[in-house]
């Protein structure tokens, strides 16, 4: 049963995450910010990350490295991630 508890969990992270980004699609925001968007949920950074890479696997959204002198990197939501969040 916790199995199942993880996976709608992760399930529920993904499409918040996917909305947060689908407001915000004119840019794109490192994970931490995207934790400060879904304020309202208690995800954390590890699971968001989680979701996100998830997704980029997918095609939803795409890794953009920070331009120097800034280091890591962020995420922006894709056309195809637009669409399915206008989907669901």
């Amino acid at each position: 049963m916790p199995e199942e508890y993880d996976a709608t969990r992760a399930e529920d992270c993904r499409y918040a995450v996917l909305a947060a980004l689908a407001a915000r699609s004119h840019g794109a925001h490192p994970a931490e910010s995207v934790r400060i968007f879904l304020r309202n949920y208690d995800f954390s950074v590890v699971e968001i990350k989680a979701a996100l890479t998830v997704m980029a696997t997918a095609g939803l959204v795409q890794r953009i490295e920070n331009p120097p002198p800034s280091t890591g990197h962020s995420w922006q939501i894709t056309l195809s991630g637009l669409k399915a969040h206008e989907t669901r």
